[in-house]
């Protein structure tokens, strides 16, 4: 494809290099036809003249030679040299908060990277080219028809991912109030916490989890830490004072972990990690590909996650009169926290305290007066606040002097992380949905003595086919 413009450069040059020759050569009959009293040093400079100029036609054939070489062995040299596979160096699946003027938490330790290869690949033609085929054109062969289709378009998942313990402890207490009258035995309270899972899960399919998106339930297993968190080093007595798990409900979240799994939610939880610290990570690991996630759970601390049309926090009710779950937005907070960002909510935490964590905050400033101070700062944040402190009421000055060094280790203690690695593996095992296997959960009910034909219908009424389904094994 590149011969002709080749030749036609070539053949310029050619008559260029001609006419030059022809008018040297005019030149010098010229001046050999000049008088005869021409001295010996002009007849000398014109002998001269004509060697210069049967020597610069020489050595411009040279060059011509020599670039029609070149030129054929550029054409030739781009059909057969075949660069080698590359090797794109992409950061590991570690997401991070990019929006501006957030706090960034806890530090993060990991800096894994992968390398991905990218395989080049090229034709060679030079042999075709060889024979004598001049139909064959150099260069990359064009690509099959089937693959110059367009690619299919996909619509971006939504994925919903619920805190677990957030749900089990409401489900607990909600038993234990109801039933406060009688004591009820283990397999009564397992029973009946497993109904409550059960019609919450067939609920979010049925109304939000629909065309098989993501379902993931995150299980906190800071049990499984052998060392003391990044949180604990900065404030020792974070969470301290909260009563331990009840034994029966220790004795009962197998047998909801095994529910939930035969129901296709897949279940996630790191050794030595808040389950807060993995959702985080995971919301902002499904932001960066361009997907929706939704959290459910009740726990404020997640709206500092927010972001608009990304992320999202799905509460889940208790009220069988509702028809459907609330969902939050990002301009949801901005509008009830005096226009501030959601990566604010740990600002705001800091100074109201979290009792829930052991978090101390300050005294008179609650969840109404925090954003209002806030949003009166520069920059919106709690530097700006201590910076100008000085500006404010008596009252809050009295009370923010004195914690003007520890606010900020309040606040990076109750932000949420959303730097954990996850791995690729578990990113893709992650990511689809699982079948639902419905006789498992015949297996826990009667292991319970418990009858499940109230869940086949449940399940019924949402369209579930157990023909169309997959068996799924499970182990304990």
């Amino acid at each position: 494809m590149y011969r002709r413009p080749v030749y036609l450069f070539l053949e310029g040059l050619k008559n260029v290099l001609s006419g030059a020759e022809q008018r040297v050569s005019r030149l010098v009959d010229a001046l050999e036809s000049q008088s005869a009293d021409v001295s010996a040093i002009s007849a000398g400079s014109s002998n001269g003249i004509r060697a210069n100029a049967e020597t610069a036609t020489s050595q411009a054939t040279g060059a011509y030679a020599s670039i029609q070489m070149q030129a054929q062995t550029a054409v030739l040299s781009s059909t057969v040299q075949e660069p080698p596979p590359g090797l794109i160096s992409t950061p590991a699946i570690v997401g991070t908060n990019t929006q501006s003027g957030c706090h960034p938490g806890l530090p993060n330790n990991s800096k894994d990277r992968m390398t991905i290869p990218i395989n080049h690949s090229l034709e060679a033609t030079i042999a075709r080219k060889a024979s004598g085929d001049e139909t064959m054109k150099l260069g990359r062969q064009e690509a099959p028809a089937e693959r110059l289709r367009a690619p299919k378009q996909v619509r971006p998942k939504e994925w919903y991912v619920i805190d677990a313990m957030n749900l089990i402890f409401r489900f607990y207490h909600a038993r234990n109030l109801h039933y406060r009258a009688r004591p009820s035995s283990l397999n009564e309270t397992s029973l009946a916490m497993l109904s409550m899972l059960i019609r919450r899960l067939i609920r979010l399919v049925d109304d939000h989890a629909k065309d098989g998106n993501p379902l993931v339930m995150v299980f906190d297993a800071r049990h499984l830490a052998t060392k003391s968190g990044q949180r604990l080093a900065i404030l020792p007595t974070y969470k301290k004072g909260r009563p331990p798990m009840p034994e029966d409900l220790k004795q009962i979240v197998p047998e909801l972990k095994a529910a939930a799994f035969a129901l296709g939610a897949n279940l996630l939880e790191l050794g030595g990690f808040e389950a807060d610290d993995v959702i985080g990570s995971l919301a902002t690991q499904v932001r960066d590909r361009g997907e929706k996630m939704y959290i459910v759970s009740n726990d404020k601390d997640f709206q500092q996650l927010l972001e608009d049309d990304k992320i999202f926090l799905l509460k889940p009710v208790f009220n069988s009169k509702e028809k459907r779950w609330s969902t939050m937005t990002a301009e949801d907070f901005r509008e009830s926290n005096h226009g501030l960002e959601p990566c604010k909510y740990p600002d705001i935490q800091a100074l109201t305290g979290d009792a829930a964590d052991n978090v101390p905050g300050v005294k008179g400033i609650g969840q109404r007066i925090a954003p209002f101070l806030l949003s009166k700062a520069a920059n919106k944040d709690l530097e700006s606040l201590l910076a100008h402190v000085d500006i404010l009421d008596e009252k809050y000055k009295r009370e923010l002097k004195p914690k003007a060094e520890i606010l900020p280790q309040m606040r990076t203690v109750l932000t949420i992380r959303r730097d954990i690695n996850l791995g690729m593996a578990l990113w893709l095992a992650l990511r689809y949905r699982r079948k639902i296997n419905i006789k498992e959960v015949d297996r826990i009910f009667g292991r319970l003595g418990g009858d499940s034909s109230s869940v086949r219908e449940q399940l019924s009424s949402i369209g579930f086919k157990e023909a169309t389904y997959q068996k799924v094994k499970m182990k304990y």
